[in-house]
């Protein structure tokens, strides 16, 4: 993750760290922002790890199961 402007404000303040995760879920990798389950869709799209291993390791299966299967 780079910190942007909007993310280093959500880390000083206590009161929003709680929305940095949905800052990075909702960024891009041109903005250095990619949440673990993204870069694992990214390596199981290019056949680098299985569908399992995936899974596996997600920190939301479930979701990444939908975004494997081509939902959200």
């Amino acid at each position: 993750m780079s910190v942007s402007a909007l993310a280093r404000e959500f880390i000083l303040d206590p009161l929003k760290i709680k929305e940095l995760g949905d800052l990075v879920k909702k960024g891009t990798v041109a903005e250095g922002m990619l949440s673990f389950d993204g870069s694992l869709l990214t390596l199981w799209k290019q056949g680098a790890i299985d569908e399992e291993t995936a899974l596996q390791y997600a920190s939301s299966p479930t979701d990444l199961k939908l975004r494997l299967e081509g939902f959200t």
